[in-house]
């Protein structure tokens, strides 16, 4: 991203001291290149049937020219992080191997069954290394790898179905399970960062990092607020007119300007749009009556989420006072335990849920 939107953060440096893995008294040279060593592979574990093979690998700075296949006795080499060599070189050569032309074990049975038995053993899996893991931090960090079923005999990939299902190795791990370093809330960053300002900053909640604007931090005591996508998308309301026969639902419910209304207004009525919610970090509640960041379109504020009217009483159910929650593109979704509740004397309402969230959004 950016780096504007990491302003106010405190910049990592991005050079530091280090150590070279080589002796003070052996300087890297122009000829000097980093090189994996291996040794021969071992005997096969196994004299007959399936078995592995082994060998060091180790990684090496290596002076004096002659290039790759120069010998280590007439050159000087030195030992080096694995690191050095991946990055250099590439990836870690295989430490271990699948025996390949190993004879079959001798048995005193009848030929079909050793037939069956050598077609059996004669497979084998071979797995590939990890990928990289999909999070540096938190609960979701998964790696995956590819898993080959391979014939034993010739060393070549054959089609899975080959290989017995029951013994293939995981394709799937976990990985990087510790907890995510970072503000947990704008009082965090107020105290590391005295001079900050209010504006959007990234905080770490559950584990997944979230926008949030950080309100008040002149004043000391900060607030959370979650910036919603559409202020048109976002709002509560509580109808401003009543029939003159509150027991009838007329048009079958659907509210029109020209309905027989006594023109007389609610008294609580009213329209509020929200642009920010304040959302407490700590037990991740919306505080619904936090007016500050809203827009009054008429009438008297509404809570967030909150709808109503005192239309009709009608006992099929007849509600016009509406309410919208839009949280896409903010990290947060509603929580799925959520219920709504009727209020007051023959009161009925309908909830439409549109589950347009990522998975793994945290709950609100």
């Amino acid at each position: 991203m950016a780096e504007k939107q990491c302003d106010g953060l405190d910049k990592p440096a991005a050079v530091q001291q280090c150590r070279a893995p080589v002796p003070c008294s052996v300087k890297p040279s122009a000829a000097a290149t980093y090189r994996w060593k291996t040794s021969p592979w071992s005997a096969c574990s196994a004299s007959c049937g399936p078995g592995v093979q082994n060998r060091r690998v180790s990684c090496r700075l290596h002076h004096g020219g002659g290039g790759k296949e120069s010998s280590l006795r007439n050159n000087k080499d030195t030992v080096a992080e694995d690191a050095r060599c991946q990055v250099a070189v590439g990836r870690t050569p295989a430490t271990q191997r699948a025996c390949v032309h190993q004879p079959p074990c001798a048995s005193v049975t009848s030929v079909a069954a050793v037939a069956s038995a050598d077609e059996a053993t004669d497979y084998g899996w071979l797995p590939d290394d990890w990928r990289d893991c999909s999070h540096t931090c938190g609960k979701k960090g998964r790696q995956v790898r590819r898993v080959f079923c391979y014939q034993k005999r010739s060393g070549k990939i054959v089609h899975r179905r080959q290989c017995d299902r029951a013994t293939r190795p995981p394709r799937k791990r976990k990985c990087n399970q510790r907890r995510c370093v970072g503000h947990g809330s704008c009082a965090e960053i107020l105290q590391k960062q005295p001079a900050a300002a209010d504006k959007e900053y990234v905080l770490n909640i559950l584990d997944r990092d979230v926008s949030v604007y950080c309100h008040g931090m002149r004043s000391g005591k900060p607030t959370e607020y979650l910036t919603l996508p559409r202020d048109n998308e976002n709002y509560s309301e509580i109808y401003d007119q009543r029939l003159k026969d509150p027991a009838t639902c007329p048009f079958n419910g659907e509210r029109r300007q020209n309905c027989p209304c006594d023109n007389v207004p609610v008294p609580s009525s009213g329209l509020t749009v929200f642009q920010k919610i304040r959302l407490n970090v700590t037990s991740m509640r919306v505080d619904t009556k936090d007016y500050t960041f809203t827009k009054q379109i008429k009438g008297k504020p509404v809570p967030f989420g909150e709808a109503g009217d005192c239309y009709s009483n009608s006992k099929s159910g007849c509600p016009q006072g509406r309410f919208s929650i839009d949280l896409t593109k903010t990290g947060m979704r509603v929580s799925y335990g959520t219920t709504w509740v009727g209020k007051g004397s023959d009161a009925s309402f309908w909830v439409n849920k549109i589950n347009a969230v990522t998975n793994g959004d945290p709950d609100i």
